[in-house]
């Protein structure tokens, strides 16, 4: 018979393979029988490991891998320590010393010293007294919901309860210290002799209000019982048999409080009362009133909004009805008056190519006269505003759009650009071909580029800016400019530049001046008149130059050479003279002894 010796090989390393897990499972049965005979004829407890690693690798005996123990926890417990950490397996417990630190789920603890007993789920902490008995690494605990340093803390993962002594901790825009406080699973606390503050030195502050028993409901409110206000340290007779204090974070809608006071002209006042609307994160609204005894009453309006990366501003808008004096006297005055600002700014990387920003300070002119919101604004007497858009478009073409206001409330003069518009292309070559094979041609050099500007104004007196003439006293007009350029060599070394511009205006707008001049009269006829019409001019000039390099040498000296450059350039430009009376823009005529004539003015 043939035997193959790599399967007897196979079948020995088995073999051998099975009985070292037998020996290895009868060691563990082994080692855990004594352990409970010298639990039970010893006197001496079961010495502690101490190990300086923040890895332990355990090894469970394979009773049952689909059974969980009674008290397992639901998550993985992370624990490090500075110092070292004792393990005291009988009892289940780990002895952290020096800047330890716990982590369950969403909990975060940290201290000097940190005891967990697993079996019960239940971890205890305090700080450590130094050399010179000041207690240090106080329990410093964190939640999803909470944050506070206590000196000893008590707690469960289990139940999420906690027994914690001495803490201080942040409610909303205030602090809060309990001597005694008891952790409910629903992250509530029970305070025992507390005191609330919002005074920034929250550990001995200067002035609190003392809490003999109350509630802590995170991020909603504290509901406290009887409490007494106590100043640097001193307890006074001001106290309420029962205390309630928002502790939201963030904003939240409620009323807003209105200010009071009396005015010489409007009687006595409400100022400033109305309601704050916290929207969501992103916009808020706050709708604010004022009125007077004597009849006068304002209503705002005023609104902030903010999204990262993207764009923020705020909004005011204000109108007043003002009584001045006795209402039913005849030097009474009633002025309507409003008033708007709004600031818009957009962040650079939401649109590289594009941006949009706005800054509108507009209003009738004796507003800030009766409701200033400062001082500035009552001294100030010129009001500008400006809404503009620019954009970059396929990386040749600019375009911007701008809505300007200017107002002063001295002259009352209002002007007004609505819009101004503004368009240009890049430098581009109309004969060039796409796929160059050798040098250009004299042709290929001629580039050219466009722009616009369009505008439309009108200045009035601010009374009459909303009138029903409003279109016909509007001023506006189209401006086109394109420049055509062309450089080559010539002979070798000279350079000839030429230069082409054509302008073209447009207008809806003409005022025709017609004179008459005659033996015995001479007068002159000014008319607007309306409908489209334009005006063209154009211009050429050209420019050769050449450059003339030369160097004179100096035999002796510290100078050894003087290098000198020559440029002489001959220039030459035309301008026709548009007053010629075939371009249109003049005529006369003349009949006898009389003369006459146009003028067009765009």
């Amino acid at each position: 018979m043939i035997t193959n010796n790599k399967n007897i090989k196979k079948v020995v390393k088995y073999i051998l393979t099975l009985i070292f897990i037998l020996l290895r499972y009868c060691f563990i049965i082994y080692a855990q029988n004594n352990e409970d005979s010298l639990k039970q004829n010893s006197g001496f407890a079961k010495p502690s490991i101490k190990v300086d690693t923040l890895l332990l690798i355990d090894t469970i005996p394979n009773k049952d891998l689909n059974k969980t123990s009674d008290y397992a926890l639901e998550s993985k417990v992370e624990y490090k320590a500075k110092d070292s950490i004792s393990f005291d397996i009988s009892e289940q417990k780990v002895y952290m010393f020096v800047n330890g630190e716990i982590k369950y789920e969403d909990i975060t603890l940290k201290a000097d010293y940190i005891e967990v007993f697993f079996k019960n789920d239940i971890i205890q902490a305090r700080g450590m007294a130094d050399t010179n008995g000041l207690i240090k690494g106080k329990p410093d605990y964190t939640d999803a919901s909470s944050h506070f340093v206590a000196e000893t803390i008590k707690y469960s993962f289990k139940t999420k309860k906690g027994f914690i002594t001495n803490i201080v901790t942040e409610q909303g825009d205030g602090f809060m210290q309990g001597a005694i406080v008891k952790k409910l699973p629903d992250n509530s606390a029970l305070f025992k002799n507390g005191i609330y503050t919002t005074c920034d030195y929250h550990e001995d502050p200067h002035f609190c209000i003392h809490l003999t028993k109350a509630k802590v409901i995170p991020n909603d409110k504290i509901v406290s019982g009887p409490a007494y206000l106590v100043i640097e340290s001193v307890p006074t007779p001001l106290a309420i048999p029962f205390g309630f204090f928002p502790n939201k974070k963030g904003r939240t809608s409620g009323i807003l409080i209105p200010a009071y006071g009396e005015s010489a002209n409007r009687g006595f006042f409400l100022e400033n009362g109305g309601y704050y609307f916290a929207i969501n994160d992103y916009i808020d609204l706050a709708l604010r009133g004022d009125i007077y005894s004597r009849g006068s009453w304002a209503v705002k309006v005023s609104s902030s909004y903010n999204k990262r990366y993207k764009y923020n501003g705020n909004i005011n808008i204000n109108y007043a009805e003002n009584y001045l004096g006795e209402r039913e006297l005849p030097d009474s005055q009633h002025n309507k008056d409003f008033f708007i600002k709004w600031s818009h700014n957009q962040d650079q990387r939401a649109r590289p190519n594009s941006r949009f920003s706005a800054n509108v300070n507009a209003g009738s002119s004796s507003y800030n006269t009766y409701n200033p919101s400062s001082a500035s604004d009552y001294l100030t007497n010129t009001f500008q505003s400006n809404i503009s858009y620019q954009a970059f478009i396929a990386r040749k073409y600019n375009f911007s759009a701008n809505f300007r206001h200017s107002q002063n409330t001295l002259t009352h003069i209002v002007d007004l650009n609505l819009p101004e518009i503004a368009f240009s292309t890049d430098r581009f070559y109309p004969f060039r071909k796409k796929n160059k094979i050798g040098e250009n041609k004299w042709y290929e050099n001629i580039s050219l580029t466009y722009s616009m500007n369009a505008q439309n104004r009108i200045s009035s007196l601010d009374s009459l800016i909303f009138s029903n003439n409003i279109f016909k006293r509007m001023q506006n007009g189209v401006h086109h400019n394109i420049p055509v350029y062309n450089s080559f060599k010539i002979f070798k070394y000279f350079t000839l530049n030429n230069l082409f511009v054509y302008n073209e205006k447009w207008y809806l707008q003409t005022i025709k001046k017609a004179w008459f001049n005659n033996l015995d009269t001479a007068y002159l006829k000014i008319d607007t008149i309306n409908g489209f019409k334009a005006a063209r001019d154009f211009s050429f000039s050209s420019t050769i130059n050449t450059r003339i390099y030369g160097m004179y040498k100096f035999n002796k000296g510290p100078i050894i050479a003087i290098r000198h450059v020559v440029s002489p350039a001959i220039s030459f430009s035309w301008h026709p003279d548009f007053s010629k009376y075939y371009y249109g823009y003049y005529y006369y005529t003349l009949n006898g002894n009389a003369t006459s004539g146009y003028l067009f003015y765009f």
